[in-house]
């Protein structure tokens, strides 16, 4: 499951746990306890392009 991560880094538990056909709460036990991850949901930033910070 670790190198599957490693390839997938950015799948979910849901998505992981579909993929090695087991329930999603065995993937989150193992996901956390096994392994140390800790869940959290990625968030998009509004940031400056290059152009609007030189424009600043």
């Amino acid at each position: 499951i670790r190198e599957m991560i490693q390839r997938n880094p950015l799948w979910s538990a849901n998505k992981t746990a579909a993929g090695e056909n087991m329930s999603l709460k065995t993937m989150q036990v193992i996901l956390n306890e096994d392994l140390g991850f800790c869940a959290y949901r990625r968030r998009k930033v509004k940031g400056f392009t290059t152009a609007q910070k030189l424009k600043k």
